[in-house]
């Protein structure tokens, strides 16, 4: 069978009208997402603002990142996109705590974030006293909310404990990993 030149170029243009569409209804973020330069967050609700099945442990917290748009647990690229969270964030968010992707994967290691970067040795987003690795047991970090003096500020706590969550995912990655 012989296509001819006329089937062959309507045929590369529906292809090319549909991959351009993917392109242009994928630009923004989904509801309920905020964004942010070229990532989209969603914050889940706190531990004071949430029915319980909407928390999470930190790993299921992580796998339900994972099934909306691939995403991750929150990890930063910059300190602008650090202050850019912590608008988000502040009063009138309710106080209370979320995961964030940074843990420890083994007691007395580095502290890793969701994107495999290990948080340096400078970091000064601590809350007093912080991290005090209590027995081993606190390996998973939050992030206060809805403070007017703290918000933003990290805490170990045993990964088992249920809260909200904030994801995060770059569009790109998404576009790319959606095609």
């Amino acid at each position: 069978m012989t296509l001819g030149l006329k089937h062959i170029v309507i045929t590369v243009s529906v292809f090319w009208f549909a991959y351009c569409q993917l392109e242009t209804e994928e630009r923004d973020c989904p509801d309920f997402w905020v964004t942010n330069g070229n990532f989209c967050y969603f914050i889940h609700p706190n531990s004071s603002g949430a029915i319980e099945s909407d928390l999470a442990s930190w790993d299921d917290a992580r796998s339900r990142c994972r099934a909306q748009h691939s995403s991750r647990l929150l990890y930063y690229d910059s300190e602008s996109e650090r202050r850019f969270i912590n608008e988000q964030i502040d009063p009138p968010f309710s106080h209370g705590y979320l995961w964030i992707g940074l843990r420890q994967h083994k007691t007395g290691g580095p502290y890793i974030w969701e994107n495999g970067v290990t948080l340096s040795d400078d970091n000064t987003h601590w809350e007093a006293g912080q991290p005090d690795k209590r027995e081993g047991e606190e390996m998973c970090i939050d992030i206060l909310t809805g403070d007017t003096k703290a918000t933003g500020i990290w805490r170990d706590r045993p990964c088992a404990d249920l809260k909200g969550f904030i994801c995060k995912y770059e569009l790109g990655d998404y576009l790319i990993a959606n095609r």
